[in-house]
C-alpha cells in the first residue's frame, strides 16, 4: 500500500515536457519529445522496454528532466511487477537505493549541474521531505532560472502549511520557465481558495499561451468550486471561449444544466457531438437528457412503461455525470402502476447515496401510500442499518496533546475517520470541503479525526493543520490501524455513527456534490443517534 503511495505522489509531481533545460544547454527538443514519448507508451506493454529507453534518453540529453521523473518512477515499478505481493514493498526500496546511488555518482561528477539535485530531491520526497527540500533547494541555486525545482519547493511550502510562500515558489516557476504548461497549471490551481479571480484570469492568460490545454485547468477550478454559481460562470466560460478544447472538461455544465434546463442540457450534448464525433461520451449524453425531456411527455399520456423502457436503455459512464435524474425519472415511471416497487428503490438509493432530491421524493412516495414522515424515516434507518458494521477501535496519539485518543472517546458523536498524510494531493484537495462539514456539524456532535498513515510525515502534520486553518483532531496512525481499517489508498474516509458502527464510506470529498452526500449522511447518522 505505501508503495502505491509513493507511485501516486510521483505522478502528482510529474511535469510536462519543458520548453527550455534547466541548465540551458542546448540540445534537440524535437528529438527528446519524440524518444521520450516512446519509451513511456511502453510502460503498459514492456515496462522494462520502457525503462531502457529512458535510460538512454537520460544518457543522450541529460538535462531532461522529465526523462529522469519517469526513470525514477518507472524503475521502482518495474521492480515490483514480477514478485509476490509480500516482497513487494522491499523490491521497489531495493531499486530506490540503487537509483539514488546512481544520481549521487551522477551528481559527484556534474557538481554544477541542477538536474541532478532535482531527481534526488523527487527520489527523497516521500522517505525523507526535509532532505527533498534541501535537494531542491541546492537545485535552484545551481541554475535559478529551474522552474520545475521551484514547482518542488512550492510543494515543500504547501505541505508544512506555508501557503503563502508556496504561491510565491509558483509565481517563480512560471516566471522562470513561462513556457511550461503544468507550471501553468500548478499556479493556476493554487489560486482556487484563496484567490478564484486572479485563478481565471491566469487561466485565461495561460490559454493565450496554451489554448488546448487552459480549459482542463479551467475545468478543474469549476469542478472544485464551492459554489454553484461560480462553477456554472467558469464552465460558460469555458464554452463561450474555448469551446472544442473544452469537449472533456463540459460534462460538469451538463449535470448543471440537466439539473435545472433539460432543453439547453440536450443542446449542449448536442453542440459537443458535432465537435468531437470521436468522443463516445457525448452521444450517451445525447441520449441520457433526451431521455429525461421524454419521460415528462410520456408520463403525460399515460405510458410509463415506455418511458421506462426508454430510461433503461440509459447506460451512463461510471464517473463524471450525475446519475440523479435518471434514478428519480426511473423511480418516477415505476410508481405510476407499482408504488411500493418505486418506494423501495428509492429507498435504497437514500440508504446509499443520498440527494435532497431523492429525499423530498421519497416522502412523497411515502405520503401516498399511506406513510407518516416518521415512518419514511424509520424505514430509512432500518435500511441502513443492514449494512452497517463495527468500528475498529484504536488508542492512538493525539499530535496536539501528546496523550492517547480511543475511538470510544467519541461514543454518541458522529465521526469522520480520515486517512491522510501530508504529501497526498487528494488528501489535501479534500481539505476545504471537509472542514466546511466541521464547521457545519460539529456544534451537533460531529467531529474528524484525521490519522496521517505516513511516519516520515509526522512533523508536517501540525505546521499544514495551522496553516491550512483546519480544525480537525490530528492523530498519529500505526501500520495497524491502516491494516485494521483495510485502507488501499489515501485519502480514505469512513463515518462511525454514535453507537460506534461504521455508517458510510464517502469517496474523496473535493466536490460539492460529495460534500453534500456526506452532510445527509452525518445527518441521518445524528438523527439515529438521537432516537
Amino acid at each position: 500500500m505505501m508503495l502505491r503511495a509513493w507511485i501516486g505522489l510521483l505522478l502528482v509531481g510529474v511535469v510536462c515536457l519543458s520548453a527550455q533545460t534547466p541548465s540551458g544547454a542546448p540540445y534537440d527538443r524535437a528529438a527528446a519529445r519524440a524518444a521520450f514519448e516512446e519509451a513511456r507508451g511502453l510502460f503498459s506493454s514492456d515496462i522494462e522496454a520502457s525503462v531502457r529507453g529512458l535510460r538512454a534518453l537520460i544518457d543522450k540529453y541529460p538535462d531532461f528532466y522529465d526523462a529522469h521523473q519517469y526513470y525514477i518512477l518507472y524503475r521502482s515499478v518495474a521492480a515490483t511487477r514480477t514478485v509476490p505481493e509480500a516482497e513487494r514493498k522491499a523490491a521497489a526500496e531495493a531499486a530506490s537505493a540503487e537509483v539514488e546511488a546512481l544520481y549521487r555518482t551522477w551528481a559527484a561528477e556534474h557538481p554544477d549541474r541542477a538536474v541532478y539535485a532535482c531527481a534526488l530531491g523527487t527520489i527523497h520526497q516521500y522517505k525523507d521531505p526535509d532532505q527533498a527540500e534541501r535537494f531542491f533547494q541546492q537545485a535552484v541555486k545551481l541554475d535559478p532560472n529551474f522552474g520545475q525545482a521551484y514547482d518542488a519547493l512550492a510543494l515543500c511550502a504547501e505541505i508544512r502549511g506555508d501557503l503563502p510562500g508556496s504561491l510565491a515558489f509558483h509565481r517563480k516557476s512560471v516566471e522562470v520557465e513561462p513556457d511550461n504548461v503544468t507550471l501553468w497549471r500548478h499556479l493556476v490551481g493554487s489560486l482556487k481558495e484563496s484567490d478564484t479571480e486572479e485563478a481565471i484570469a491566469l487561466g485565461l492568460k495561460m490559454a493565450e499561451r496554451f489554448p488546448d490545454d487552459a480549459s482542463s485547468i479551467l475545468g478543474y477550478l469549476a469542478t472544485r468550486s464551492r459554489e454553484e454559481a461560480q462553477a456554472l460562470r467558469i464552465y460558460e466560460l469555458l464554452k463561450e471561449r474555448f469551446p472544442k478544447a473544452s469537449v472533456r472538461s463540459l460534462t460538469g455544465l451538463f449535470n448543471l444544466y440537466v439539473k435545472s434546463d433539460r432543453m439547453r442540457a440536450l443542446e449542449l450534448a448536442r453542440q459537443m457531438v458535432q465537435l468531437s464525433p470521436e468522443n463516445k461520451e457525448w452521444p450517451v449524453l445525447v441520449a441520457y437528457a433526451q431521455a429525461l425531456i421524454d419521460t415528462e411527455a410520456l408520463l403525460t399520456a399515460g405510458k410509463p412503461a415506455e418511458a421506462l423502457a426508454a430510461l433503461g436503455r440509459i447506460s451512463l459512464p461510471r464517473y463524471g455525470v450525475d446519475r440523479r435524474w435518471l434514478d428519480l425519472a426511473k423511480v418516477r415511471a415505476t410508481a405510476v402502476e407499482n408504488p411500493a416497487k418505486a418506494y423501495d428503490d428509492l429507498l435504497a438509493i437514500q440508504a446509499s447515496k443520498p440527494t435532497d432530491e431523492g429525499q423530498t421524493a421519497l416522502l412523497v412516495l411515502g405520503r401516498k401510500a399511506g406513510k407518516e414522515p416518521a415512518v419514511v424515516a424509520s424505514d430509512l434507518r432500518a435500511k441502513r442499518a443492514a449494512s452497517v458494521r463495527p468500528a475498529e477501535s484504536f488508542d492512538l496519539v493525539d499530535y496536539t496533546t501528546g496523550r492517547p485518543v480511543k475511538l470510544e472517546d467519541y461514543r454518541g458523536r458522529a465521526v469522520l475517520v480520515n486517512f491522510w498524510y501530508p504529501l497526498c494531493g487528494p488528501c489535501r484537495g479534500e481539505f476545504p470541503f471537509l472542514q466546511s462539514v466541521l464547521e457545519k456539524y460539529r456544534s451537533r456532535g460531529f467531529e474528524i479525526l484525521a490519522i496521517n498513515g505516513h511516519a516520515p510525515e509526522d512533523h508536517l502534520v501540525l505546521p499544514l493543520l495551522k496553516g491550512w486553518r483546519l480544525d480537525f483532531k490530528p492523530l498519529k496512525g500505526t501500520e495497524e490501524i491502516v491494516k485494521a481499517y483495510k485502507v488501499r489508498g489515501f485519502p480514505a474516509n469512513f463515518l462511525v455513527g454514535p453507537d460506534g458502527r461504521v455508517v458510510y464510506e464517502p469517496p474523496p470529498v473535493s466536490t460539492m456534490a460529495a460534500q453534500r452526500e456526506l452532510e445527509l449522511q452525518i445527518e441521518a447518522a445524528l438523527d439515529a443517534g438521537a432516537q
